[in-house]
């Protein structure tokens, strides 16, 4: 067997071995399920209207992410990447630092968490939601951007409805110099207000407050 020094994960990867380069092609195991919207829409949003509580929820955050592979994952943090690639430094880093931070410990959370209480849902809020998820699925067109809408709204859900948390983690930056911030027990968001009234966004939903004083480094 030859020895593996390093490896690079995508569609595709490259196994170094010693001084040749074994190429693997790799279809992921779920990728019938994501190449076409309608499904998603019917196995993830409307197992997702079933849910009633806490509980209920993780459980089918849990099962559908678990359908996820690592080279879902990593097609994934390539789309982010690349829907940020024109911006300006040092914006650029903190963003992707902050958007993978909300992704990928958010779905590290959701796998091991266990939930010490077990409170019914705002249904009336959390329906909302979900016509918001499936409004925006519509709108997609590549398998890259609807494995992120997925996973962006299956975390969102967890931070909003099981946590009570912001969806974008605090010290995360927006245009002009502020960032959402956590003083005390409450958190601060500068486009709250902003956004609350469209659709597309989560922000109506999110427990922070409106802010315009916290300036981000």
């Amino acid at each position: 067997q030859p020895r593996v020094t390093g490896y690079f994960l995508h569609t595709k990867y490259a196994v170094l071995a010693q001084s040749r380069v074994i190429v693997v092609r790799f279809t992921p195991r779920s990728s019938t399920l994501k190449n076409n919207k309608g499904f998603v829409i019917m196995t993830v949003v409307e197992d997702l209207y079933r849910v009633v509580d806490q509980q209920s929820l993780l459980s089918v955050l849990r099962e559908k992410i678990g359908k996820y592979t690592i080279f879902d994952l990593v097609r994934v943090q390539g789309f982010i990447a690349d829907e940020i690639k024109y911006l300006p430094s040092p914006y650029k880093e903190i963003c992707k630092k902050k958007w993978n931070e909300q992704l990928f410990s958010t779905l590290r959370e959701i796998r091991c968490v266990d939930l010490s209480c077990n409170e019914p849902l705002n249904l009336e809020d959390y329906h909302d939601f979900l016509k918001r998820f499936e409004y925006v699925m519509k709108n997609l067109t590549d398998k890259p951007e609807v494995d992120s809408c997925v996973l962006y709204n299956l975390c969102a859900a967890y931070n909003l409805f099981i946590t009570k948390t912001p969806v974008h983690p605090v010290g995360t930056p927006f245009p002009g110099g502020f960032k959402v911030q956590k003083i005390g027990d409450e958190y601060f968001c500068p486009v709250k207000d902003k956004n609350k009234y469209v659709f597309e966004a989560v922000c109506r939903f999110c427990i922070a407050k409106q802010s315009s004083l916290v300036k981000s480094v």
